[in-house]
């Protein structure tokens, strides 16, 4: 994931038109939505909500024959976590 944030963070700031500043970097890192990538099992997004947990879905892997392998295609994580039922909440009511 640290490889991805970077990735997202470096193609905003490029995204910025004009002289990057602290306030210009903070703007195009909130206006994040609908980041796509095939590391992600749905698009990343960031912004002005109380909670972000935008990768709350995953794929399960498990180590065979000295690699790893993907055993489960995108799968939610459990809600039973209340900050991950609330940011799926917050994602639905904002139409992420």
């Amino acid at each position: 994931m640290g490889f991805l944030e970077a990735k997202i963070a470096t193609d905003r700031m490029l995204s910025i038109k004009g002289q990057i500043t602290r306030a210009s970097v903070n703007q195009a890192l909130g206006a994040t939505k609908g980041y796509r990538s095939d590391l992600l099992c749905k698009p990343w997004y960031y912004g002005t909500a109380p909670l972000h947990i935008p990768n709350n879905t995953d794929w399960t892997v498990t180590p065979r024959d000295g690699h790893m392998v993907q055993v489960q295609g995108c799968t939610p994580i459990s809600a039973a976590d209340p900050d991950i039922a609330r940011a799926r909440a917050i994602e639905q009511s904002s139409g992420l």
